[in-house]
């Protein structure tokens, strides 16, 4: 690629055309109000986050002692039928 000379004008215009996309301070300041506005949005959404985690550690909770009770019921079944077919 050559080398191309640049002007001071040319020069000149590049910035202003990378100022012209550059965020103004009253749209940061707006964006800054915006965001600090939804904070208290999100403590609804923890809370019912919190109540649906607790629901499911007492739905697993039920479910496992459902099991470990039913795991339990048939070891004692299988001993039965091993001590009356003598099997081991």
């Amino acid at each position: 690629m050559a080398n191309k000379k640049i002007t001071i004008d040319n020069l000149a215009i590049m910035m202003k055309k990378g100022f012209d996309d550059t965020a103004t301070k009253i749209q940061v300041s707006g964006l800054e109000k915006r965001v600090d506005g939804l904070e208290g949005r999100f403590d609804g959404v923890e809370k019912r986050l919190d109540k649906i985690d607790a629901r499911l550690e007492r739905i697993e909770g039920t479910i496992l002692k459902h099991h470990a009770s039913q795991i339990e019921s048939l070891e004692k079944r299988i001993l039965r039928l091993e001590e009356t077919s003598s099997i081991e």
